[in-house]
Order: structure tokens, then sequence, then C-alpha cells
């Protein structure tokens, strides 16, 4: 950048577009779960290459430091997780059961049980969307050569703890990316069951259903 963009960037207030090393997370892993709450970053579980593991470590973005928390219940990877004000969820993942409901208490420090999720998943994504969370796709067995990916679409309520169906998607397909947009669920690419070894380029768009109290309240005083 010369000197006349620098200065009126500096004007402007134009920050960003670079990228920062951090300190580096204390523990060795990959396909662990990271997920944003109470103003803090939790990456939690993994793979260290020998094998899964429980650990979950705190990073302080104000600091730029690390701290250890209570570690999960049970080790796994491949989780879908997601965070909320001030819990984490942790779902489904490589583990001797893959069904369990992990929450993390992160003013508490302490984990618990939920409800088990209603079928085993491996490589789901979570996202948290219109006060729930939505599970989307993944595996259905531990074995790679299967291809037993799918499109089933779970949801889930944090607050009363509760599980149901919606629709679902429109390609069997795992490893996808997901993403919450204006009260939707969007799911791109992905790992194709139908065509071992081929990927997706599919976009589909999930439209949560809902129930509009103002109307409803209407139609009942109407009738």
């Amino acid at each position: 950048m010369d000197a006349v963009a620098y200065a009126l960037a500096s004007a402007i207030g134009i920050q960003g577009d670079e990228w920062t090393s951090k300190a580096i997370m204390p523990s060795v892993r990959s396909k662990c779960k990271a997920a944003g709450a109470n103003g803090k970053l939790f990456v939690i579980g993994g793979y260290n290459g020998s094998t899964s593991v429980a650990i979950n470590e705190e990073f302080n973005p104000v600091t730029n430091t690390w701290s250890t928390k209570a570690p999960m219940p049970k080790a796994k990877y491949q989780a879908a997780g997601v965070g909320t004000t001030d819990k984490i969820f942790i779902f489904h993942g490589e583990s001797s059961l893959a069904i369990e409901t992990l929450i993390f208490d992160i003013i508490n420090n302490s984990w618990s049980y939920g409800p088990n999720a209603p079928l085993v998943l491996i490589g789901a994504t979570a996202v948290y969307v219109n006060n729930e969370i939505l599970i989307y796709g993944g595996r259905t067995d531990s074995s790679f050569a299967d291809y037993q990916w799918c499109r089933v679409l779970q949801r889930y309520d944090p607050v009363k703890g509760t599980w149901s169906s919606g629709a679902y998607g429109i390609t069997d397909r795992g490893d996808c990316a997901v993403a919450a947009l204006d009260g939707k669920l969007y799911a791109a690419g992905g790992y194709l069951k139908s065509s071992p070894g081929t990927y997706s380029r599919a976009l589909e768009e999930y439209t949560p259903q809902r129930i509009n109290s103002a109307s409803l309240l209407g139609w009942l005083a109407a009738n």
C-alpha cells in the first residue's frame, strides 16, 4: 500500500483484509470442532494422529491466550457442533456411541448430556438458526468404503431439549459446506453417495417451517 492509499485508509478507518498469527493451540489435532460463544473460541475433540481425544481448549481473542477447559465426557472427532449464547452443543461424531448430545456450560465449565439423537451420524454439520440447531448430512456408519452418505436433516431445540425431523435434502452427500443466512440453511458441494469418488456442485436451500403466531391468533379469533 503506497503512502497516499495508506493515509486515506487510516483517515476513513479501513481495517482488516489480512491474516495474523495468533497463539498456537496447546494440543495438536485435526478433525476437531470449533465453535464461538460468549466472546471466546472453543476447539473441542479431534484426532491426534493415533486416537480420538476429548480435549476442550478455549481461546481468548482479547488476551491472545489459551486455557484448558473441562474435557468432553467421551473422546470423539468429526462431530457436529455449534455455540449459542453460553453453551456449546456437540452432536454425533466418530466414537463408540455417535448419538450422544453433549452440552458444555461455559459459565460453569461443566458438561451434561442432552437427549440422544434419533440416529447415528458421522461427519454431519450443525448451524444455529431461528433459535434452533439444524444438523445436516454426514454418513450413517463408520466405513468410508460403504459410502453411506445421507441427506437427513435433524432439528434440535436447545431450550426444550427436543428433537424433530426436517425435510430431507435433495442430494445424498457428505462433507458438504453448511451455513445459515437470513433464517435459512444452505448446503453446498460435498461427496456424492451415488457416484463414489466424485464430488457435487449442488447448492440447496432449506426454509425451516415456522408458525406465524400473529396469523394463528387472528385465525383463531375469527373462527
